[in-house]
């Protein structure tokens, strides 16, 4: 087996190693995108906060191609508030394929708007309790 095949088969591997002890909830959908949440990746920390894996479909890709974002986030559930701590943008379904750009800088924090997929998956983390 050639060197690459190998790399290829072990990065499959971990890929589905990984994906398979995921649970990935669909919270909302609205007329922009699908948002998922990752349940064994919402972190309790400091106070009120909480972190998350989040997996946002874009059901009308613009010009750059990208159709999925992975965002690990911080939301704090006693001020309405959120973040985002990192951010890929995906040119491929469900998080899978070309990342065409990776932030790993915070954001400011931001105001949840009422009635958007924002809330919905805010509401999802904030009151989120882990399967004993």
């Amino acid at each position: 087996m050639s060197k690459q095949n190998r790399f290829s088969v072990v990065c499959m591997s971990l890929c589905l190693f990984s994906t398979a002890s995921a649970e990935l909830v669909r919270v909302i959908e609205d007329s922009d995108k699908i948002f998922f949440v990752e349940t064994n990746m919402i972190i309790p920390h400091v106070d009120k906060r909480r972190m998350a894996k989040e997996l946002h479909e874009i059901l009308k890709p613009g010009q750059s191609g990208v159709t999925s974002l992975r965002i690990r986030s911080e939301y704090d559930c006693g001020k309405s508030i959120f973040r985002e701590l990192a951010v890929d943008e995906i040119m491929g379904e469900m998080g899978v394929g070309k990342v065409i750009k990776s932030s790993s800088t915070p954001t400011q924090w931001k105001k949840i708007k009422t009635s958007s997929g924002r809330q919905k998956v805010f509401n999802y983390i904030c009151s989120y309790v882990p399967k004993n």
